[in-house]
C-alpha cells in the first residue's frame, strides 16, 4: 500500500490521497441484486465496462482512498469521472466509485456534495495494471484544473521521447515538405520531463516536511525519536544527492528550499534537544529535593523566589501558623506553604492554607509541592487567589530562577552546580 498524506489546497478544497493499494474486494451480498447465489448486478456491469472483471461477487482492483475537506463557503461536488490513474508508461485509467454496500461509514457515493466546513472520504477503484507497470500518478480535476498527485519517485515520462522527436523534426530541412511545421509543434517550447521531475522533488520534500513536523511536535518515545530522525536524515541526503545530479536551472528553487528545510530542522532540533536536556537535569533536581529536610526545602523555595526579585522571609519553623514563607513584591503580600511530598496534596491542606492566608492578611497565596494536587484541591484553589506549583511547575520555577541568577555570566549547568550548594542566608 502506498501512503501519500500530502494535502493540496485548491481554492479552499483540500484533497489528500490517503492510500493506494491493489486488493481483492468481495461483495457483502446484502442487496437485492443477489438472486439465488447468482449475481445480476448493474454495479458489476459498470465495473466490467471500466476494465475491472467482476466474477461471482469478487473483483481485483487498485483501490484509492481520497480525503476531501471543504474549507470554502460553497458546496463541492465529487465526481468519479474527474479522477484518473496514470501508470508508469503514461496510460490513463478510468475508475468506478465503490458500491454503497461496500463503502465504510465515513465514505460517500459518487456525485456527493461536500458541505462547507465538512470532510468526507471518497473511495474509487481502478483496473489492475499490466505486469511491469507501476502506479505513477493520480490526476484529479478540481475547479477547472487537473491537479497531479505523484505516487512514484522514479516515474519516467514517456512523452519525453515525443518531445525530443518533435524538436528534431522542427529543426530539420524537411519542414517545408509538410512533415511538421514549427507552428504545429506544440512540444517545442516545453520540457515536460523537467516539469514533472521538479514536481516529484517537491512531493518528496513535502513528505519530509510531514516527518519533520512529527519529530518536532509529537510526543514520542526515545526509540521513536531516533527512528524518525534517521528517516528524515536519510531522505534529505537521498534528495540532495538526486538534486545534485540535475544541473538545469529549473531545479535551483527546490535545491535552495531543501537546504533551507535542512537548516531550519537542525536548528529547531538543537533547541529541542537542549530543552529536553535541561528538563532531565531539572527533573533530577526535583527528585533530589526529596532528600532535603522540610526546613531545608522551605529555605530552598525561598531562594528560588529571592532570585526572581521577591523580598523573602522564612518564618520560624515552629508556630508558623501554616505559612512557611512570607514574601513581598511591589505592594502585594504573599503567603507560601511548602510540602515536600511524593504523593498528592488534597483539599484539606488547601482549606487550612486558605485560613492561614486570611490570618496573615495576604493578598495572594502560593502552594509549592514536589508532588501533585488532587482535582478537589485544584478546584478549591481556583476559587481563591492561590497559585499551585506541582512537580512539573517546580522544575520550571527552578529553570526560571536559575536563568534570572545567570546575570553573573554562568551557564545553565554551572548554575545547577551552584544551586546544589544551597544557601540559607536571607
Amino acid at each position: 500500500m502506498i501512503e501519500i498524506n500530502v494535502p493540496k489546497n485548491i481554492n479552499g478544497v483540500v484533497y489528500t490521497v490517503k492510500s493506494v493499494e491493489s486488493i481483492t474486494i468481495a461483495c457483502p451480498r446484502t442487496c437485492s441484486c443477489v438472486k439465488d447465489r447468482d449475481f445480476d448486478c448493474w454495479q458489476g456491469d459498470e465495473l466490467n465496462e471500466k476494465g475491472i472483471p467482476f466474477n461471482k461477487g469478487k473483483f481485483e482492483c487498485v483501490k484509492v482512498v481520497i480525503n476531501i475537506k471543504n474549507l470554502s463557503k460553497k458546496e463541492h461536488r465529487i465526481d468519479e469521472d474527474n479522477i484518473k490513474l496514470i501508470d508508469s508508461d503514461g496510460f490513463s485509467y478510468e475508475g468506478k466509485c465503490l458500491c454503497e454496500k461496500c463503502l465504510p461509514l465515513r465514505a460517500v457515493r459518487n456525485l456527493a456534495d461536500v458541505q462547507p466546513q465538512t470532510q468526507v472520504n471518497f473511495i474509487q477503484v481502478f483496473p489492475t495494471l499490466e505486469d511491469g507497470c507501476d502506479i505513477a500518478l493520480l490526476k484529479i480535476y478540481v475547479e477547472g484544473n487537473w491537479v497531479d498527485f505523484s505516487l512514484s519517485d522514479t516515474y519516467y515520462n514517456p512523452f519525453e521521447d515525443v518531445v525530443q522527436v518533435a524538436q528534431k523534426i522542427s529543426s530539420a530541412e524537411d519542414i517545408s515538405q509538410g512533415v511538421i511545421t514549427e507552428n504545429e509543434n506544440s512540444f517545442s517550447n516545453v520540457d515536460y520531463r523537467i516539469e514533472w521531475s521538479v514536481q516529484v522533488f517537491v512531493d518528496r520534500l513535502n513528505k519530509i516536511k510531514t516527518s519533520i513536523y512529527s519529530r518536532l511536535n509529537n510526543v514520542l518515545t526515545e526509540s521513536e525519536r531516533t527512528k524518525i530522525h534517521n528517516k528524515i536524515s536519510n531522505e534529505l541526503y537521498n534528495l540532495e544527492l538526486d538534486l545534485g545530479a540535475r544541473s538545469e536551472s529549473d531545479f535551483d528553487g527546490i535545491k535552495e528550499e531543501v537546504q533551507a528545510v535542512r537548516k531550519k530542522y537542525l536548528d529547531e532540533l538543537s533547541l529541542l534537544n537542549e530543552r529536553d536536556s535541561d528538563r532531565l537535569v531539572l527533573s533530577k533536581r526535583v527528585e533530589d529535593l526529596l532528600e532535603l529536610s522540610p526546613r531545608e526545602f522551605e529555605h530552598y523555595v525561598g531562594e528560588l523566589f529571592f532570585n526572581l526579585g521577591f523580598e523573602v522571609e522564612v518564618t520560624p519553623y515552629s508556630n508558623d501558623q501554616g505559612i512557611d514563607i512570607i514574601m513581598f513584591k511591589g505592594h502585594e503580600k504573599y503567603g507560601v506553604q511548602c510540602k515536600r511530598y511524593k504523593g498528592s496534596v488534597g483539599s484539606p491542606d488547601i482549606q487550612n492554607f486558605i485560613g492561614a492566608l486570611d490570618h496573615l492578611k495576604a493578598d495572594k497565596g502560593i502552594f509549592v509541592t514536589t508532588g501533585s494536587f488532587t482535582f478537589e484541591a485544584e478546584k478549591m484553589a481556583s476559587q481563591h487567589p492561590i497559585q499551585l506549583i506541582n512537580r512539573v511547575d517546580l522544575a520550571n520555577l527552578i529553570m526560571e530562577s536559575l536563568k534570572s541568577a545567570s546575570s553573573n555570566g554562568l551557564s545553565f549547568q554551572e548554575n545547577v552546580e551552584n544551586d546544589n550548594q544551597m544557601r540559607f542566608d536571607f
